[in-house]
């Protein structure tokens, strides 16, 4: 059974985390060894979820650090800076790389394109590394890299002609044919 809690205030959301901060802290001291082995996999898999949802939980709060302006007020400079304020133990290069993954999903201007990849982030259906290459690719197939006019650009009939994308590169798997 799932407890739920309220988050649709910004207390609730406080509420949440402290929740979940309670069962893991539960963790330290329980004895694993009476586990069968199904579910310390059952375990390792849930631990999984959680890293993934606190890193994309992570990188949305960043996303609002920056959209308030915290970093500038508090004369931090940055959302990564801002972070290692808070949270001191936390490695530079870890926190700078969850601030530039706020950035480019929740303020660049690549950030309305990336609204599913964002979405899929938040719910933990994919790791901070796994939406980095979805963001850098299309970063990479975005104006100015790939200009929509001019001589560099894709001809217009290769646009037309162009299968549409498929829905959702993390959720469909591709059609690879089977093993012979």
């Amino acid at each position: 059974m799932t407890d739920r809690v309220d988050t649709s205030g910004g207390a609730g959301a406080l509420a949440a985390v402290t929740t979940a901060l309670a069962g893991l802290e539960q963790l330290a001291g329980a004895a694993w060894w009476p586990l069968a082995d199904a579910d310390l996999g059952v375990l390792a898999d849930a631990l999984d979820q959680v890293r993934r949802l606190a890193d994309g939980q992570t990188v949305r709060l960043l996303g609002e650090v920056e959209a308030r302006g915290l970093p500038g007020q508090d004369g931090t400079g940055s959302p990564a800076a801002w972070l290692r304020r808070i949270v001191p133990s936390m490695r530079p290069g870890e926190a700078a790389r969850l601030g530039k993954k706020a950035h480019t999903l929740y303020r660049s201007t690549l950030s309305p394109d990336l609204a599913p990849t964002r979405a899929a982030l938040e719910a933990g259906a994919l790791r901070v590394d796994q939406a980095r290459v979805v963001t850098e690719m299309v970063e990479q197939l975005s104006p100015p890299n790939v200009p929509l006019d001019g001589p560099d650009a894709i001809d217009p009939d290769h646009r037309a002609t162009a299968p549409p994308p498929r829905p959702c590169c993390w959720t469909t798997p591709p059609a690879y044919p089977p093993p012979t």
